[in-house]
């Protein structure tokens, strides 16, 4: 009931229940929470907040000192009865339903019973045993930890991705039961089935807040003391349902470290000051030595019968070279070697040449002070070049602009995969080019090696041509 509540001209009645009439002094906020209807303000959904370590267990089993006790000196009680509740717990507690999640707190990990095993806190345990998949998150204590942990939670999915196979049991270990809380409660979201089924791909679930309270009622109904903190629980949510005005291609995929923040530097050959933009990372992850070349596969699907369709396998390089132009930061020469087996069963060799520049960011007086490099791919112009397949310091060999990568974005959170559209599409006479990227997590220095790869799909319109190609490349 709101001060805008119409009382009935008489009391209802509810013979066969208990009615509970909520009352608040605050007004309806009309569109507030859609899934409700409307945010009532004051209605009590934040009791973490308030209650002072007062849980349903601890009142119902003190509910007649409680409700004896005057006002003014409950603190104090609530304070004494909330005295050593079990914001620890001495041995692992399973999370059902699931079948193979478990929560710990402490330090004593019993490997033995778990082949995977995921610690969160300020280090890093030494684990006994080197036969079991483990991942660390590394948190702060208190409140800085449930900061922290939101950009961490973004480790789950490459972790996850790298498992032989799905966890038979997966125990979450922290000094601290609210983050331990807190990343459970990210993996019932993201990798845990309605019937409790621990997976290691990705559950694709819809993220909504009520899909989020479903979800943290298992961790409430395995112990009643499993209650994340406020804190904790807004970092899940920002980490589960992010707000994508908060996700842009100058913001870092994690925080530098502090003893070596650089992230390469700003021309392939030489040193310079750090970088922290996405595209500068993922270019300069572009970058191949002579021993080591991107392995490449393509599958190239066409609508007309003019334009085979078939699969190209081969490999290709990124050799520095002269920009052409101060507007720019660093350059590749990217070259292909492959063959190409159509649909029914030509082979071709496929080699190709292009341009890859990083372009510099513009400039504060173009009234963008958050812009970022992006990465810009140009025909290579054999007939132009230096001696046939160099560029020149003027620009020789680079021919007219193919296609620039617009902002790169998270594909979603917790995937840590990104993705980046075209910023303009190519017109080729008559028929219309349009690409689209994705990067791994290892092209930015996160997951692991497994981790560093990156694709890019040609859409092709037109008389002449209407194909997709798909090319993916792996180290």
């Amino acid at each position: 009931m709101t001060q805008e509540s119409t009382l009935p001209p008489s009391p209802p009645s509810f013979p066969d229940f208990h009615p509970i009439v909520l009352c608040t002094a605050s007004r309806r906020v009309r569109g507030g929470e859609v899934s409700e209807g409307g945010y009532i303000q004051g209605a009590a959904d934040d009791h973490e907040a308030w209650a002072d370590g007062l849980t349903p267990q601890i009142f119902w089993s003190n509910n007649e000192k409680l409700l004896t006790t005057n006002e003014e000196d409950l603190p104090e009680l609530i304070s004494s009865l909330s005295t050593g509740t079990p914001d620890s717990v001495s041995a692992p507690v399973q999370i059902k339903p699931t079948n193979a999640l478990y929560i710990l707190t402490g330090e004593n990990i019993p490997t033995k019973k778990f082949d995977t095993v995921l610690t969160c806190g300020p280090s890093s345990p030494e684990l006994p045993t080197k036969d079991i998949s483990h991942l660390h998150l590394s948190c702060r204590s208190g409140k800085l930890g449930s900061r922290d942990l939101r950009s961490q939670l973004t480790q789950l999915a490459p972790f996850m991705a790298r498992l032989a196979h799905a966890p038979n049991r997966f125990l979450i270990c922290s000094p601290s039961a609210d983050l331990s809380l807190g990343i459970a409660l990210a993996l019932l979201c993201l990798y845990t089935s309605d019937a409790g089924v621990l997976q290691k791909d990705l559950v694709r679930n819809q993220i909504t807040k009520n899909f989020i309270r479903q979800r943290l009622t298992w961790l409430t109904t395995a112990n009643p003391a499993f209650n994340p903190s406020r804190e904790t629980l807004k970092a899940v949510n920002a980490f589960l349902m992010p707000d994508p005005s908060s996700i842009s291609a100058s913001t870092p995929v994690s925080k530098p470290d502090s003893k070596d923040d650089s992230n390469g530097p700003q021309n392939p050959s030489s040193s310079s000051k750090p970088k922290t933009s996405l595209p500068f990372r993922a270019f300069s992850a572009l970058a191949t030595s002579p021993d080591k070349s991107w392995k490449l596969s393509r599958t190239l699907t066409s609508k007309l019968p003019t334009h085979p369709s078939g699969i190209v396998n081969g490999t290709a390089t990124f050799v520095p070279c002269a920009t052409g132009s101060d507007d720019y930061v660093s350059a590749y020469l990217y070259s292909e070697e492959g063959e190409f087996v159509t649909d029914n069963g030509l082979r071709f060799n496929a080699r190709r040449k292009y341009v890859y520049r990083l372009k510099k960011p513009s400039s504060p007086s173009d009234g963008n002070s958050n812009a970022v490099e992006s990465i810009e791919i140009d025909f290579f112009d054999d007939e132009k070049a230096l001696g046939g397949d160099r560029i020149g310091e003027a620009g020789e060999g680079i021919g007219g602009l193919f296609v620039e990568m617009g902002s790169l974005e998270y594909e979603s959170t917790w995937s840590g995969t990104m993705k980046a559209p075209n910023k303009e599409s190519h017109l080729c006479i008559d028929d219309l080019y349009g690409a689209s990227w994705r990067f791994g997590s290892g092209m930015f220095g996160e997951g692991g090696e497994g981790d560093k790869w990156w694709e890019v799909t040609y859409e092709v319109k037109g008389p002449k041509k209407d194909y997709v190609s798909v090319t993916k490349y792996e180290l």
